[in-house]
Formats: structure tokens, C-alpha cells, sequence
């Protein structure tokens, strides 16, 4: 019984850091935004059913499975595909956010972030290499014809000089 009630707080602890949780308003276990059943250790979200192997049970509830003999590369690729489904990976399991669910932890440097970059580079806009450049640049000068012209009556700007000096000396002494 003290043993039944030790793994009973360990799952606990382990389930606050996974990504597989219990809705109490939906009173069933959800992966981020999706609800899921099992079928003895099987996993099924969205109709799809996965193969409920240690490796990938303690993906979905450890935090600390960062060293390979932990899981198989089939249960790190059935994560990610269940982080990607059902949107864990996104910030509030909303994929809206744009911004990854991140942590810090080992479990997150050493694998999510994988995951996040991955999801970024397939996002980018691929654009073909140009062999022959379009246009000619910018140009520094014109070749265009310049004519100034100055329509400044030199009478017109000693009487503009003459008022500012007027206004200045009228501040200043008054």
C-alpha cells in the first residue's frame, strides 16, 4: 500500500511537467488542446491509435528523458508528431501564438527546441538564388540636367536680416 501511494505522487509530480494531463471540466485526459483515450497502453488522439511502448509513455510524462536509451528514434518521431497535433509545442497549446512552450530544462534544450527549429525552417519562404541581377542598382548621382535658379533680390534679404536683428535686440533689451 505505502508503495501504491509513493507512485501515486510520483506520477503527480512527473504529470505537472508533462504534456499529458486531466481535464477536470472535460473529466478526461487530454495532450495539449485534444482529448485522448486509451486502449489498454495504447494511446488514441484524434482517431489515430499509437503504440503505447515505455519509450514513448515516458516521453509524454518525464521531464528528465534527455539520454537516447530512454526511448526509440519510432518514439521520439510519434512525440513529435503528438506535440505537433495537438499543438503542446505552442504557448496555452495555441498554435496562434506563434511562440514556443518553453521551459529552459534539459528536456527542452536538448529536445523541443529541435522540434521548434524545425517547425520554423519549414516556414521560411523558399526563394531561388538569382544567377542575373534585376535592375541597376542604386545610383549615387543623375544623369539628369540640374539648373538652379536664385530669385533673391539682394535689397529683399538685408530688409529680412534687419528685421530678425530688430527682433532680437528688441527681446533681449526690453
Amino acid at each position: 500500500m505505502k508503495q501504491l501511494i509513493h507512485l501515486k505522487q510520483n506520477l503527480q509530480k512527473s504529470f505537472k511537467k508533462s504534456v499529458l494531463h486531466y481535464n477536470k471540466d472535460f473529466e478526461d485526459h487530454m495532450i495539449g488542446k485534444c482529448m485522448i483515450t486509451f486502449e489498454n497502453d495504447d494511446i488514441i488522439l484524434n482517431e489515430k491509435k499509437y503504440k503505447g511502448t515505455v519509450g514513448l509513455w515516458r516521453l509524454l510524462t518525464h521531464s528528465d528523458v534527455t539520454r537516447p536509451e530512454y526511448y526509440t528514434e519510432d518514439d521520439f518521431k510519434i512525440y513529435k508528431e503528438i506535440l505537433i497535433e495537438t499543438d503542446s509545442i505552442y504557448q496555452n497549446n495555441d498554435k496562434s501564438t506563434g511562440r514556443a512552450k518553453s521551459s529552459g530544462g534539459a528536456k527542452y534544450v536538448s529536445m523541443i527546441s529541435n522540434i521548434w527549429k524545425e517547425i520554423n525552417e519549414k516556414k521560411r519562404p523558399i526563394t531561388k538564388p538569382t544567377t542575373k541581377p534585376i535592375g541597376e542598382g542604386l545610383r549615387q548621382y543623375t544623369d539628369d540636367h540640374i539648373e538652379y535658379h536664385y530669385n533673391l533680390s539682394l535689397q529683399k534679404k538685408e530688409q529680412e536680416i534687419i528685421i530678425i536683428i530688430t527682433k532680437n535686440w528688441y527681446s533681449t533689451f526690453m
